[in-house]
């Protein structure tokens, strides 16, 4: 499972992998182990395909064209 890191920068990964654990009741998330930092936590941009995980993008991003002649 791959969740979108909201805090990262230019050169920082846009995704972080974790292990899914459950859905939460009590919000519309997901449960996620987190093994390099032995903790778990409660995340909502989950996503379980590696190919959508890699065409994630931070809210307000976006990329040019090489063919756009602006």
């Amino acid at each position: 499972m791959w969740v979108k890191n909201l805090e990262a920068g230019k050169l920082k990964a846009k995704v972080e992998e974790g292990c899914f654990v459950g859905v939460d009741d009590e919000s519309k998330g997901c449960h996620v182990y987190w093994a390099g930092k032995h903790r778990i936590s409660v995340e909502q941009d989950v996503y379980f395909n590696p190919r959508a995980a890699n065409d994630a993008r931070i809210e307000g991003e976006w990329e040019l064209d090489a063919d756009d002649d602006k």
